[in-house]
């Protein structure tokens, strides 16, 4: 994770979580590079306590961690069009862990992660609805239900529905 993604906003968020969820164990674990900064935010919200960082690791055991996750988070980084859809969301989806995800609300991912219920997506500035939202995944309120939605998704549907398009 780079600042180019500007998590601020989650953790802050998740240290109002572990101040107000001492009896929960709660963990945030970060697979993959990290930049300076990240690791700086992460000193400065005095999450230390509850940061793991894994690092660089190869695909399949990044699948494996992600699986074995309780929540997953997805930060679409600012950029001009705030509209795109970064790969890792259909491995998100895959997995059928809820996602909590940081972006605009008026972009392609939104839609996705909303259409699908596979979590939900907020503006940076909604600090108050994404503690609420950690609390209800927190306090076990969610249930992922909607395999048929995710299953248009599989690499093999997309690519099924890219050769119709290329070759009609």
């Amino acid at each position: 994770m780079s600042e180019i993604y500007e998590p601020e906003v989650f953790f802050e968020v998740l240290k109002e979580i572990e101040n107000n969820y001492k009896k929960k164990k709660i963990r945030f674990r970060l697979v993959g590079q990290i930049s300076p900064v990240i690791r700086e935010m992460i000193k400065n919200y005095k999450l230390n306590s509850i940061f793991e960082n894994i690092g660089y690791v190869n695909h399949d055991k990044a699948l494996k961690y992600m699986v074995n996750s309780s929540l997953l988070l997805y930060i679409f980084p600012k950029t001009v069009n705030d509209r795109g859809i970064a790969g890792k969301l259909f491995e998100y989806l895959a997995s059928k862990i809820p996602i909590i995800a940081i972006g605009a609300k008026n972009g392609d991912s939104f839609n996705i992660i909303n259409d699908m219920n596979a979590g939900k997506m907020f503006e940076r500035n909604q600090k108050k609805e994404i503690y609420n939202y950690l609390c209800f995944i927190l306090n076990g309120d969610y249930k992922f239900d909607n395999n048929d939605k995710i299953n248009q998704f599989t690499r093999r549907n997309i690519t099924n529905r890219l050769v119709k398009i290329i070759y009609n």
